[in-house]
């Protein structure tokens, strides 16, 4: 076998590699500056959950999360959102003495790199 014919192959799979790893960068920067945006929603709304939950559903669309539910219960007070969509979320749920967290993510695409994302 000549070496020449090898060359191809690797100028082909170097390239499915760039191609690979711009994809993962754009996902990333993606998912970034969504993360970056929460984070000065919340400083603006000077941490207040009652006014950030709502309008942080609209921020996850950009990460292709299709629902955001809550159940929060702090010193008596609930906070809560119902589930609307049929598909298997992805939960978290915390509970301390004087607090108990639920949260919960629906999200569009379940497979692959988002799965990781999430």
């Amino acid at each position: 076998m000549k070496i020449e014919l090898i060359y191809p192959f690797l100028i082909f799979t170097g390239l499915l590699i760039i191609l690979i790893l711009l994809y993962l960068r754009s996902l990333s920067n993606r998912t970034i500056k969504t993360v970056l945006g929460l984070i000065e929603l919340n400083s603006t709304l000077e941490c207040d959950v009652r006014s950030f939950l709502p309008e942080a559903a609209g921020l996850l669309k950009n990460l292709k999360i299709e629902d955001l539910y809550y159940n929060i219960q702090y010193m008596a007070i609930p906070i809560t959102r119902e589930r609307s969509s049929a598909k298997k979320p992805f939960e978290k749920t915390i509970s301390k003495p004087e607090y108990s967290i639920s949260i919960g993510i629906v999200p569009r695409i379940s497979k692959g790199e988002w799965r990781y994302i999430y």
